[in-house]
């Protein structure tokens, strides 16, 4: 008799819970709350507009969708609370962009039903290229292009990872009128800089880097130790060079990265002298578990000297183990 006034109390239970949720939701369903926009001028290009609830918690409401052919947008029964509007571009070819990428929001008994508008203002384009030479001069591997810039007022930093087998140029679209710092790094090469690159509004602005391969300055590195273990299986294995700066800090914008060969050597050149702080960054594969793992090693200091390739050897400790 205990066990099935049990059974009915714990079926009551779920039944009181589901009903709940039900209810719940067909509470939401009748809010009738809401938050309509609209982009302007609206040149027919491609956004998306996501909304996003402010909470601060793991997993806040969020929702997306993509402007009418109107350039609006409408998220309907929205709970109490703070949101942020946020618009991105689908179309990566246009000028345009929203001079405030989001807009908050608060819905309550008093703003049940908000109103917003992104304004669009003309922007301009960036073309890099980079020199590339032959894809056998230089080791396989990401090369990343990055543009930045100096100026507070305006939050545009962006950066693409591309594939030196796809091509020697990317293009950026949407930038806010201004000048910009470049950045290419190629696996194998120092980094490369070009500062104040003027973006006019509704021009694609052109710039372009060479890199040296002929250079004397770098660093030319053989690792020796075990590895692979019984248990983990090397995935691969990169190198990052960071240059001191005058202030004796590690710099943000002088470095170099390199991919590590099966033989555990790696090579890094077109390099500026001075001192670099050495890493190597593992990914290991547990066998037994299929899991993956990163984490750097090493942590040494190398002088690099003009017009000379530096070479060096790193000795991985006995001990040393794939955690």
């Amino acid at each position: 008799m205990k066990r099935k006034i049990l059974i009915l109390t714990i079926l009551f239970l779920f039944t009181s819970i589901v009903l709940g949720q039900k209810t719940d939701k067909q509470e939401n369903k009748k809010t009738g709350q809401s938050i309509k926009g609209k982009i302007t001028p609206y040149k027919g290009d491609k956004f998306n507009v996501s909304l996003v609830e402010e909470k601060g918690e793991v997993s806040p409401y969020s929702d997306e969708q993509e402007i009418d052919k109107k350039g609006c947008f409408s998220f309907e029964n929205i709970n109490d609370g703070h949101y942020k509007i946020i618009v991105t571009k689908e179309d990566k070819k246009s000028f345009f962009i929203p001079k405030n990428k989001s807009i908050r929001v608060t819905i309550n008994k008093d703003n049940q039903n908000q109103e917003v508008e992104f304004q669009l203002i003309k922007g301009g384009g960036l073309e890099v290229k980079a020199e590339l030479f032959k894809e056998k001069d230089i080791e396989k591997g990401m090369t990343i292009y990055g543009i930045s810039s100096e100026d507070k007022n305006k939050t545009f930093s962006f950066f693409e990872d591309d594939s030196l087998k796809s091509k020697d140029k990317i293009s950026f679209y949407g930038i806010e009128p201004g000048k910009y710092n470049i950045y290419v790094n190629i696996m194998g090469f120092g980094v490369k800089h070009i500062k104040n690159v003027e973006v006019k509004e509704g021009e694609l602005s052109k710039a372009e880097i060479t890199f040296n391969k002929s250079s004397k300055c770098g660093l030319k590195v053989e690792m020796k130790g075990n590895f692979n273990d019984n248990q983990h299986k090397l995935l691969y294995s990169t190198v990052e060079l960071i240059k001191k700066d005058e202030n004796n800090e590690l710099s943000t914008i002088s470095f170099g990265n390199a991919v590590v060969d099966k033989n555990g050597k790696f090579q890094i050149i077109d390099m500026q002298p001075g001192t670099y702080r050495l890493r190597v960054h593992f990914k290991v594969k547990n066998i037994i578990t299929g899991n993956e793992t990163e984490f750097w090693w090493g942590s040494q200091f190398v002088k690099l000297k003009a017009k000379k390739i530096t070479k060096e050897i790193l000795v991985l400790e006995p001990e040393f183990k794939f955690n």
